[in-house]
């Protein structure tokens, strides 16, 4: 098992078991909404045909990169019909250079799609701007839809579509044909959803949501200085995220710092050349523009919305599109400014850095494709708590606070209840609000045995009345690659 994130087993896990006719269900006894549709509907064909744990993994990691690259061809094809190769290659080479973030993108989690729909947006709105008629009209509604499927949250920022669609074309008209197009998608979709869960968020949404007000409780309240100071840390390591994406880390610091310069001093001077150009000229924006400039906005005000609203996640698979869509615009304006210093006859001072930069980068996407990816301690420690569950433990019902990759790996060998509520039924999530605490969980879920990583600290108070099954042979954190003060428990919990 590879650095794919617990979080993305519960995708696994929900598709393998709907694959057997079990419905979506995580642990085979509460039916849940906690997934975003498209990425979980794609999932279980793959189930079905890959039944093994190992294959079934490998399969959807593959499927995933396959997703991505497709996406950044279409993005790449939009920018060369405008552009020319050369700002479409360097887009694709900063987009995919970077080790960690292309590694994230084949987690098991729903990024991938949310990369292709908004891919698919961006060449749908070319296609409608260039010759606005009703059938694009709904085309580009449909991608809409496509991209609210793949993100529920999206749905928030998509009205900046249908927006730029009436303010590039001044007619009302299209709105009509474009909501017709976003129906015929999203209104099956959200007949099932309201019919089966009632008109709600999904389970995962409405315990993030607990635990976002529990972090703002503690930080003062939302608009408390606290929250504010904690938001801006968020912004800046935020900020420097989509930095890394363009930089080349691969050269001592002086000259990385150099290249970096360059990049960012090519890229200020195409992006002000371009709206100097058209504000001289009064031409407005091409179709190509005003399709990029629209998913621009798109992707930039749910990245502004993840900040304020979930600032625990948003540096996480949520910034993607943010990094993605970085790495083309300034791939675009990076060519441009290069073109711009040489037909002033600055060939010299631009040829070392453009040399420099598209020879670093394809390293970095080199780099990414040959290194291998490694095992985090932690899944080893629970692929092992999982053999001595299946070999050994005692039975009864099974729970767990981070139940995604045990789960997993028990299939339906016994009963594993997920106690976070992220895949439980909207019952145990409203439940969840009262803010019980985790013995209390376990009492009320019947758990008999309770397999987690704990802080030892955590285990010799809170579950001091727990007895030791199994313990790990090694102290891991569950979040990172590190060795950490946690191990993972199976403890009989019955006493408590």
């Amino acid at each position: 098992m590879t650095t794919t994130p617990d979080d993305s087993f519960y995708y696994l896990e929900i598709a393998r078991r709907a694959a057997a006719g079990e419905g979506f269900t995580f642990d085979g006894i509460n039916s849940t909404s906690g997934y975003h549709p498209l990425w979980q509907w794609m999932l279980i064909p793959l189930a079905w045909m890959f039944p093994g744990e190992e294959t079934y993994v490998r399969a959807v990691r593959l499927i995933a990169l396959a997703l991505v690259a497709i996406a950044f061809a279409l993005v790449a094809r939009v920018i060369w019909r405008s552009g020319g190769p050369l700002p479409a290659m360097v887009g694709v080479l900063l987009a995919s250079r970077n080790l960690e973030f292309l590694r994230s993108l084949d987690s098991g989690m729903e990024t991938p799609v949310v990369l292709l729909a908004l891919a698919l947006l961006l060449s749908a709105l070319v296609w409608f701007f260039e010759a606005p008629n009703p059938r694009r009209a709904a085309v580009v509604g449909l991608t809409c839809a496509l991209l609210v499927l793949t993100r529920l949250d999206m749905a928030v920022v998509v009205p900046v579509v249908g927006l730029s669609m009436l303010w590039r074309t001044r007619r009302w008209s299209w709105a009509g044909w474009w909501i017709a197009g976003a129906a015929a998608l999203s209104l099956p979709f959200a007949v099932h959803h309201i019919t089966t869960h009632g008109l709600r968020l999904t389970t995962s949404a409405t315990v993030k949501r607990y635990w976002v007000d529990d972090l703002m409780t503690d930080l003062g309240g939302r608009f408390s200085g606290g929250h504010l100071t904690y938001v801006g840390d968020v912004v800046n390591r935020y900020v420097r995220t989509l930095g890394d994406q363009v930089s080349t880390n691969l050269l001592p610091t002086p000259l990385n710092g150099l290249v970096t310069i360059a990049v960012i001093g090519l890229t200020c001077l195409g992006a002000a050349a371009s709206i100097r150009h058209i504000r001289r000229e009064r031409i407005g924006l091409s179709p190509t523009g005003a399709a990029a400039t629209t998913v621009g906005v798109l992707i930039a005000g749910k990245a502004l919305l993840d900040i304020y609203t979930v600032p625990q996640w948003a540096l996480s698979w949520y910034s993607a599109p943010a990094r993605v869509a970085v790495s083309f615009a300034v791939g675009v304006a990076a060519v441009h400014g290069a073109k711009i210093l040489v037909r002033n006859g600055a060939t010299r001072w631009i040829l070392l850095p453009m040399i420099a930069a598209m020879v670093l980068l394809p390293l970095g996407t080199r780099n990414a494709i040959s290194g291998r990816a490694t095992t985090l301690a932690w899944q080893l420690q629970v692929d092992r708590a999982a053999e001595w569950i299946i070999d050994k433990g005692p039975s009864g019902r099974y729970g767990a606070f981070d139940a995604g990759l045990l789960g997993y790996r028990l299939e339906s060998t016994v009963d594993l209840v997920n106690l976070d509520g992220l895949v439980n039924d909207n019952e145990f999530a409203d439940y969840l609000e009262s803010r019980p605490s985790r013995p209390e969980v376990i009492r009320r879920e019947g758990i008999d045995v309770l397999a987690n990583v704990l802080e030892v600290d955590v285990r010799e108070t809170d579950w001091a009345c727990a007895e030791t099954l199994w313990v790990g042979d090694r102290s891991v954190r569950s979040t990172a690659n590190t060795d950490g003060p946690d191990r993972m428990y199976v403890l009989d919990v019955r006493g408590c």
